[in-house]
């Protein structure tokens, strides 16, 4: 199966006050304290909008007010964010997925967060631009426990997702900062310390070897030892494309035999063993070793569909990292002024962020370039 094709099976890809917690009935403690189980509550509730209103979803963060309060209130998304909001607070979040699915294991929940996600960035943009800070936290620190718990299962596509949802509160915090007051900033800066913490690339690989690769190479060998025939008509409706990458494992399959696509999956262990060592590499270092396991692996007639494309994820975890370092830094510069970057250093260079004074705020920029651009953070009203 192609990684296109995984994609699509994986993906199918404001808070008003906070309301006392009632103590939780006997024996149900450990359900309870589960976030997952909340996010689906959430994503139930979600509101189905019609044509109009999801173009205007899709210009949430361009949305002028009175479109944006118009669009809440007619899509009646009140109740899902209430359950967002009761699923961040809890740091155990546990989707319950069935890897033994292997490359057919569903997650429905990366789309649903995505739309969630829309809906509260929207909010909080509103809450912010009223006047309302601590409504507009809530709903921005609680998309941000949202990506993290997304993230938990060591799964690429989760991963990408839980870094993009981060990226989205990023997003709508980074222009708002000169207008919160120091108990707003100290407690925005608690709840960025606070976050949950997500998987790794390095278990996200040992995951996709052992339950999508793996699962595979157990596949192919039942089918062969059933002697059911026809494997090769089988292989081809598991990949359900005729992408190039498809045609390149078919080519490996005769009808009554898989044993060089077998092969050929087997010896993507090595692989999978030098991408999880250059991941834990610094960047410098990944990017010079790279190209040249790039180059070994293309020898490999499946590396291309079914090894994650490292760089790629690499590159948006990267993102994410010095995005995150940016907004406490900014934070910091908000609060104490410029000089205190000192105390904020670059994770991907020496020394402090870069610091630009703007009209009305400022810019950061980090020394870590991804496609040539710089990665930075604009910390003035949006226009």
């Amino acid at each position: 199966m192609t990684r296109g094709t995984l994609a699509l099976l994986f993906v199918a890809v404001g808070l008003t006050a906070a309301a006392p917690i009632a103590a939780q009935p006997p024996g149900q403690s450990d359900l309870a304290a589960n976030a997952a189980l909340k996010y689906w509550q959430a994503f139930a509730q979600l509101p189905t909008p019609d044509e109009a209103q999801q173009k205007q979803l899709g210009e949430w963060s361009t949305l002028p007010p009175d479109a944006a309060h118009k669009l809440l209130a007619a899509t009646g998304v009140e109740k899902s964010l209430q359950y967002l909001h009761r699923g961040a607070r809890l740091p155990r979040c546990d989707w319950s997925l069935d890897y033994e699915d292997g490359i057919g294991l569903l997650l429905p929940q990366l789309s649903r967060a995505r739309t969630l996600t829309v809906y509260a960035c929207l909010r909080a943009r509103l809450a912010f631009a009223d006047g309302r800070s601590a409504e507009g936290l809530d709903d921005a620190l609680a998309v941000m426990a949202l990506g993290r718990h997304v993230a938990v299962d060591p799964i690429m596509v989760s991963l990408l997702v839980g870094y993009a949802l981060e990226q989205q509160a990023v997003n709508v915090l980074a222009p708002v900062l000169p207008k919160l007051d120091a108990a707003a900033l100290r407690r925005l800066g608690e709840g960025l310390d606070g976050l949950p913490s997500a998987a790794t690339i390095e278990q996200a690989l040992i995951m996709e070897q052992r339950y999508f690769s793996g699962w595979a190479i157990r596949w192919l060998k039942d089918l062969e030892r059933s002697r059911a025939g026809d494997l090769r008509a089988k292989v081809r409706a598991l990949l359900s494309d005729d992408s190039e990458d498809s045609k390149a494992i078919l080519k490996l399959v005769d009808d009554g035999s898989a044993k060089r696509l077998i092969q050929a999956l087997e010896d993507l262990g090595p692989f999978y063993e030098e991408q999880r060592r250059l991941a834990g590499l610094r960047r410098d270092q990944f990017l010079a070793q790279w190209p040249d396991a790039q180059k070994r692996q293309s020898a490999n007639p499946v590396a291309h569909a079914i090894l994650p494309a490292l760089e790629k994820v690499v590159d948006a975890r990267d993102r994410a990292r010095a995005r995150l370092a940016l907004l406490k830094a900014a934070i910091a510069v908000v609060r104490d002024g410029q000089g205190a970057l000192a105390q904020h250093p670059d994770p991907f260079g020496s020394g402090s962020f870069e610091y630009k004074a703007l009209p009305q705020g400022f810019e950061l920029r980090s020394k870590l370039v991804i496609k040539g651009e710089p990665v930075t953070l604009v910390v003035e009203p949006s226009k």
